[in-house]
This record gives C-alpha cells, sequence and structure tokens, in this order.
C-alpha cells in the first residue's frame, strides 16, 4: 500500500514537472494559473491557483493530499537559468499529507 502511494506522488511530481500546470493572462491582464491533476489517465481534481494556500483534495485511495503551488525563489530562477536559459516561469510544489491535524511535507519541486 506505501508503495502505490509513493508511486502516486512520484507521478504528482513528475505531472506538474512536466507542465501540467499553466499560467495565462484574463481579459484583465492579471495572470492566473490553473492545475488539472489525474493519475492514471483518470481526472481526480482541477483548480486555479490563488496565492500560497493549500488545495486539499482526496485520491481515489481516500489519501488526503495537500498540493501548494507558489512562486519560484530568485535564487531558484538564477540556478536553473544558468543551466537551462530561455525558462519564463517557474512555480515551487510542496506535496503534503493532510491526513493529520498538522500537515506534513512529503516532498518539494
Amino acid at each position: 500500500m506505501k508503495s502505490m502511494f509513493l508511486l502516486t506522488l512520484c507521478y504528482v511530481a513528475l505531472f506538474f514537472g512536466n507542465g501540467a500546470a499553466s499560467a495565462s493572462c484574463t481579459d484583465n491582464g492579471e495572470r492566473t494559473q490553473m492545475v488539472w491533476l489525474s493519475s492514471g489517465g483518470k481526472p481526480i481534481d482541477r483548480w486555479e491557483v490563488s496565492t500560497a494556500e493549500i488545495h486539499r483534495t482526496r485520491l481515489a485511495n481516500g489519501f488526503e493530499l495537500g498540493l501548494k503551488i507558489e512562486p519560484a525563489t530568485p535564487e531558484k530562477y538564477r540556478e536553473l537559468l544558468n543551466k537551462f536559459p530561455g525558462i519564463d516561469e517557474l512555480v515551487k510544489i510542496s506535496v503534503l499529507d493532510m491526513s493529520d491535524e498538522q500537515p506534513k511535507v512529503l516532498t518539494t519541486t
């Protein structure tokens, strides 16, 4: 069961790392960011990111997952721009276990 959970978390991290979050500008010029979360080709959740709040969702196995998406730090931009020129927008994604009263960070990318 734990290995299936870790596999799901890896999928979530890869999903976000491969462009599953997108940014766009609305008619008023404000930037918005949408996230689509899926597992095994089946949609789980979709939401618009607002500030750095934790978004809660329940996976198919009943696990309470939290995802926190916030801007990348200037230091991270500098580090990655030295390796990969042309990156225009980065975010920091934290995956959290929401099953306890106090959320626990499982991984960050």
